[in-house]
């Protein structure tokens, strides 16, 4: 387990650790306050999420840690993130940044924290399978969380762009990017990642394009077109679409990742799927009588 770096406690309770890691970076640079996934060791540790990450590129951040996998649900939570802003001052740019069920604190915190830019990679908008139908991958958390005290969608504010990272292809997180973006999100597509939004970025070649964006110094737009010019020669994106297309019967797509799996020296999906287009195209029955 890394340690934590130093860094000074802001605000501390029952349910919320938040600590304050200054780093020596440029002007204007924005203070990036993270949110950890389900899996983080968040409080135990006092290690906030991609802590070392941020660190070693002189991004300044915020750690907040909560006690347990509650998706930020403490009472004190939106209070809290009014006192961080408190600690920092009014004139601070502030992103904050989170994956899964920190992606789901980045959203809920930004308005509180009158950030300017939520960064949020595959969050779940809603516990709640009457919410995202057939989401029932965290059913245990949400029976022992309970009902939500706080609706992320009405935390939502006009003054804040909020981007949403998530794979298409994947059919759950789809549905709960849907619903961030019905609610006024800008949803990036990562074909090909499913939940692994990071690892792929990071084959993709396009991490610092991510940090670039989190810390201001470059428009989000950025790293949706980084990731789009590079995905050509991403092995993980080029194995993840072509196993979907063969799955649903794309074989116009198919015959185009197998030319680029060639290139890439992917023999084994390439044969794969050239098997796949010798068998005739399945029918699409027609809905009409």
């Amino acid at each position: 387990m890394t340690p934590a770096l130093p860094g000074q406690v802001i605000y501390a309770s029952s349910g919320l650790l938040i600590r304050h890691v200054p780093a020596v970076s440029p002007p204007g640079d924005a203070v990036v306050v993270t949110f950890p996934d389900m899996l983080h060791p968040g409080i135990q540790s006092g290690t906030g999420f991609a802590e070392s990450s941020l660190a070693k590129r002189g991004i300044s951040q915020v750690a907040v840690l909560p006690r347990r996998s509650d998706w930020f649900q403490t009472a004190d939570f939106l209070p809290a993130m009014k006192a961080v802003r408190q600690h920092l001052g009014p004139e601070v740019p502030l992103t904050t940044y989170g994956f899964s069920m920190g992606g789901y604190g980045a959203i809920l915190a930004a308005k509180a924290l009158d950030a300017r830019l939520a960064v949020a990679l595959a969050p779940q908008f809603s516990l709640d399978p009457a919410v995202v139908p057939g989401d029932l991958r965290f059913a245990p958390q949400a029976a022992e969380i309970g009902p939500f005290c706080w609706d992320v969608a009405a935390e939502m504010a006009d003054g804040c762009c909020y981007q949403v990272l998530h794979d298409p292809l994947h059919r759950l997180d789809r549905l709960n990017a849907r619903l961030f973006g019905q609610a006024g999100a800008r949803l990036m597509p990562v074909h090909g990642a499913r939940h692994h939004i990071i690892p792929c970025l990071i084959e993709a070649g396009v991490i610092e394009s991510l940090f670039d964006v989190l810390r201001g110094a470059a428009a989000p737009q950025a790293l949706r077109q980084a990731y789009r010019a590079g995905r050509r020669t991403n092995r993980h994106w080029i194995r993840r679409v072509g196993k979907y297309c063969a799955a649903q019967g794309h074989r116009l797509a198919l015959a185009g990742l197998i030319e680029l799996a060639d290139m890439r020296g992917m023999r084994g999906p390439a044969r794969d799927w050239r098997e796949v287009l010798a068998k005739p195209a399945r029918r699409v029955r027609s809905s009409r009588g």
